[in-house]
């Protein structure tokens, strides 16, 4: 078999052809195959399958697809199959513009095809604009057969890729065959949510990723590990090899608890990276947690240009301040302290921390988030072992105001660091009540990675003596468009504005929104109007979590474009507090 893989053909006979992106070799691509051999024998020309390189979802898109099978996998099929030519045609986004017309010169034209077999849901050229009885009207123009095959279906369903994937996500390998009419053996791509038979699997696969050294001869019994149904793992041939942990999260979002997928435990072995698989995961999740209805999804990356290119954008900083402690003396300690210590009642502290979030938007609330055992593992450090002490400042009342906990770390003569891991406070008073604990401490610096939106400059008012950096952090993307934009905050008085959204991972998102609001009521729809306001997922999720104000993201972004509406659109997208309590 002949492989082309450029423009310069250089075709001096006709052909019978057929065309698609065969990125799963499966029953319905085997039927188109065997209809073009026919053909080829019955008029004594080349029979030619007609396919892209690179895959055009990956093109149009940005991101890297995985397909079912590989292109070595995919020739092999091909050859022993008996076709003659596989053309690898190159396509990008000035191919992606090509008009029906132009395309269907290429193909009767360019490259002869006297016969040419399509499925009966083909399109081609700019904006799927052509269909396949065009080609079959065109064939009569140029003298070519056109027979467009109905498509196979199995169990009454059409077979495709996508419900090849679907069904190997599922665990579901015996459909996944039967669809592909032979052995699952050869399939490049199987992405499903774990059982918990696989929990040492992707143990193992964190083990070398992370080069973290585990004794997988003891038996594990660590009450806080992930359950197996929040991870997916992508298998190659039945082995897993790569993984994500997709954690069920309840957050605050503008006075709202919403739902939130908490994105961690992102791995691959060595010999399965730079290949798609951690984007193909990922598109799953989000797919899957779309359907759910969820909200929004965050994650502390790893590398922020790589998770923008699947839609998250960076909705989160914190602030590093180190400062002595001596600094704190000047506060008036007022109140009492009592240390809390493992196996205490958390009441009091999930008082504060509820009061604490209310307003704060990324929040994780701690007493209904999807692992409800994120009290006890935050309380469960043995202070005289650890160094980890936990006290709760109450007031002159005696009510439960503020609480700090605070991290000891490596002692060098009489000076003793010390970090504070998380300070709590229902109102202004409890801050500074609480950060007074501070002064009574033996240490030296103390560092404290606050919330971005504390002045620290009005606690430590002499501002040489404490440093201060802005970490950029953690990233967030909304997942269900609609319901974000009605939860969102809403200004006084009424108003209606237009938003269109681009998001290439999610098309359920994609479209013109318009947003009327009264009386602190939002109602959502979608309309076929022009847009106030035109913007990527990636923008607007900076904008409906208050990250960002209308005016800053204006100046540097440039997935946003603004049309009109501007007043409204400041009065909607404004700044407010935020802090993602969790790390993941």
């Amino acid at each position: 078999m002949r492989i082309i893989s450029d423009k310069a053909l250089n075709l001096n006979q006709p052909h019978a052809m057929t065309i698609g992106k065969f990125d799963g070799m499966h029953l319905g691509h085997m039927a188109l195959i065997k209809k073009t051999i026919e053909y080829a024998k019955l008029l004594g020309i080349p029979s030619m399958v007609f396919t892209f390189q690179p895959n055009p979802a990956a093109v149009l898109s940005g991101n890297p697809f995985e397909p079912l099978i590989s292109e070595e996998q995919k020739a092999e099929i091909l050859s022993g199959l008996g076709i003659d030519i596989l053309l690898n045609y190159p396509f990008d986004r000035a191919f992606a513009r090509i008009s029906p017309a132009a395309f269907m010169g290429l193909i009767f034209e360019d490259l002869r095809c006297r016969a040419l077999t399509v499925g009966e849901s083909f399109c081609f050229g700019k904006d799927r604009k052509g269909e396949a009885e065009m080609l079959k009207s065109a064939g009569k123009i140029y003298g070519a057969a056109v027979e467009i095959v109905k498509n196979i279906r199995l169990d009454g369903e059409p077979v495709s890729s996508s419900r090849i994937r679907e069904a190997a996500a599922n665990n579901d390998l015996t459909l996944a065959e039967r669809l592909l009419g032979r052995p699952l053996k050869g399939i490049q791509m199987s992405i499903r949510r774990l059982d918990p038979s696989e929990r040492d699997g992707i143990k193992k696969i964190h083990s070398i990723a992370f080069n973290a050294r585990m004794d997988f001869s003891k038996t594990d019994d660590d009450p806080f590990q992930t359950p197996a149904d929040w991870i997916w793992g992508y298998f190659e041939d039945r082995r897993m090899v790569s993984g994500i942990n997709a954690i069920p999260y309840k957050m605050r979002f503008d006075g709202h608890t919403v739902s939130m997928c908490g994105i961690g435990g992102v791995a691959s072995l060595p010999e399965a990276r730079r290949g798609g698989k951690i984007f193909a995961i990922l598109q799953k999740i989000l797919e899957d947690e779309y359907e759910k209805g969820t909200e929004f999804s965050n994650l502390t990356p790893f590398s922020h240009s790589f998770y923008r290119r699947m839609g998250y954008e960076l909705c989160n900083c914190r602030q590093s301040i180190t400062t002595n402690v001596r600094n704190f003396e000047k506060l008036p300690v007022r109140g009492s302290f009592t240390q809390h210590f493992p196996g205490d009642p958390l009441d009091e502290l999930n008082t504060v921390f509820t009061e604490y979030i209310k307003n704060l938007n990324h929040a994780i609330p701690r007493d209904s988030s999807g692992d409800m055992r994120r009290w006890e593992k935050f309380t469960r450090n043995d202070p005289y072992n650890t160094g980890v002490c936990t006290y709760i400042w109450h007031d002159e009342s005696g009510a439960a105001k503020g609480y700090i906990q605070i991290r000891q770390g490596e002692k060098q003569g009489r000076n003793l660091d010390l970090t504070i891991n998380e300070l709590a406070f229902t109102d202004p008073e409890a801050l500074y009540g609480t950060l007074a604990f501070v002064s009574l401490l033996r240490g030296s610096d103390i560092t404290w990675q606050a919330p971005a939106y504390i002045q620290f400059s009005d606690i430590i008012p002499e501002n040489w003596e404490f440093s201060t950096s802005i970490i950029p952090r953690d990233m967030t993307r909304v997942v269900r468009m609609e319901r974000a934009l009605k939860l969102m905050r809403r200004p006084d008085g009424r108003g209606v504005y237009r938003i269109e959204v681009n998001d290439p991972q999610l098309p359920g998102n994609n479209g013109v929104f318009q947003i009327e609001y009264a009386d602190g009521e939002s109602e959502v729809t979608r309309v076929d109007a022009p847009a106030d306001l035109t913007a990527g997922i990636p923008a607007l999720s900076q904008l409906i979590t208050g990250f960002r104000c209308l005016d800053s993201a204006l100046l540097t972004r440039r997935d946003l474009i603004l049309h009109g509406a501007a007043e409204t659109l400041r009065k909607v997208f404004t700044a407010r507090p935020s802090h993602l309590t969790e790390e993941f």
